[in-house]
């Protein structure tokens, strides 16, 4: 591995790791909440083994995982869009610019 690319991977693994640790935040900031109702709960446990397992992910594929790590993670990023899309359906918003929490 070159000079570049080593660059280029530690500043993607920097990156990843502080948008697990949003993801981590923010779903910790909605389970906190009291009286949530139950969809919200989901998504917010969604949200925070989304921001862990990409912290996983990362780990593994450093460690050696090959391509899998990488198609793990694009499983579950699908997964969480697709729950996204599923809990916004009908979930009481007042216009399109709200989302959950």
């Amino acid at each position: 591995m070159s000079k570049s690319q080593l660059a280029i991977s530690i500043l993607l693994s920097v990156l990843n790791i502080t948008v697990s640790g949003l993801f981590i935040s923010y779903g910790s900031l909605i389970a906190a909440a009291e009286g949530a109702p139950a969809w919200v709960m989901l998504f917010a446990i969604a949200t925070i083994t989304v921001g862990i397992s990409s912290l996983l992910f990362l780990i593994w594929s450093w460690i050696g995982g090959g391509k899998t790590p990488a198609r793990a993670a694009m499983t579950v990023g699908i997964a969480y869009l697709a729950l996204f899309i599923a809990l916004s359906f009908d979930a009481g918003r007042v216009s399109g610019l709200e989302t959950a929490g």
